[in-house]
């Protein structure tokens, strides 16, 4: 069957007299609604239609003869058949021959009718299926591509933020994201030269606090010495210069001298405490050249 399992055509006459039935061949010559005698009797003289009692010449169609009882030449129709279990629907195509006004039906089943149009819808919704599925895949690369300089971007900053002035962004890509990347790795080269020139500073001034430190310790040990020799009395002079330096040494004990023509060095002065233990009469010690 062309049309399908279920499709089958009928061919009727002027009179509206079944000549074909592919669906049922012992419907033929038989009428799909009442005639009137005479025709009937004309009918049947002319072996056009089977003989029998009124019930027996009719081939009852159902909702089929609603669809038959229209004037129009040619149109499509659609019926119920209840002459299964439930009911089918058909879709009927008449078309009346120019010739002797016979009429034509081709029927199909709705679902073999529908069929084409089911398959084309599935193909449809497969291809916007598959077309939904390429474009989020391609909208998640195209969004990974975007997003992942950002991410990095976000990393190299949260390091940053950390301390390490080192990290850089290396992002080599073209348009805003690029420029972006490029800006954020010159502002950190500058960040890191200026930190660096910064701690650079620091440090020099440090080195150089502590070397003013020491020269006003020195100063001040100095004025303290002079002080000693300008105001302290000669046999108190040596312990008074000793006591001065070693405060400044922050020493317990010591011992104050200098050099004699000899070259020894002579100590006439030593830490107070231990000034009881000399046995030197003068209390000085000499260490020889």
């Amino acid at each position: 069957r062309l049309g399908g399992r279920r499709a089958y055509a009928i061919l009727l006459d002027e009179n509206g007299i079944l000549l074909a039935n592919g669906r049922d061949p012992s419907k033929v010559f038989r009428a799909v609604a009442p005639l009137e005698a005479k025709t009937v009797e004309s009918l049947q003289v002319d072996h056009r239609l089977s003989v029998g009692d009124p019930d027996a010449i009719l081939a009852p169609m159902g909702d089929l003869e609603r669809g038959l009882s229209g004037s129009a030449k040619q149109r499509v129709f659609r019926f119920e058949d209840s002459s299964a279990d439930g009911k089918d629907r058909y879709a009927a195509a008449l078309a009346t021959l120019e010739s002797n006004s016979w009429r034509v039906v081709s029927i199909r089943h709705q679902d073999e009718f529908l069929e084409p149009v089911n398959v084309h819808v599935r193909q449809a919704l497969a291809l916007a299926i598959f077309v939904l599925v390429v474009v989020v895949v391609v909208a998640l690369l195209a969004s990974r591509r975007l997003t992942a300089p950002i991410i990095q971007l976000t990393s190299v900053a949260g390091e940053l933020a950390d301390g390490n002035l080192a990290a850089r962004a290396g992002i080599d890509l073209g348009g805003e994201i690029g420029e972006l990347a490029a800006s954020f790795d010159e502002m950190a080269h500058r960040t890191q030269e200026t930190l660096e020139g910064l701690e650079t500073e620091i440090a020099n001034r440090k080195r150089a606090e502590e070397a003013l430190m020491r020269q006003q310790r020195a100063v001040t040990l100095n004025n303290r010495i002079a002080h000693v020799f300008l105001t302290s009395p000669t046999e108190k002079l040596y312990a008074d210069v000793l006591s001065v330096i070693r405060e400044a040494l922050d020493s317990r004990f010591g011992y104050f001298g200098h050099i004699d023509d000899a070259g020894d060095l002579v100590c006439p002065s030593i830490t107070r405490d231990g000034l009881d233990q000399c046995q030197d009469p003068d209390q000085r010690v000499v260490f020889a050249r």
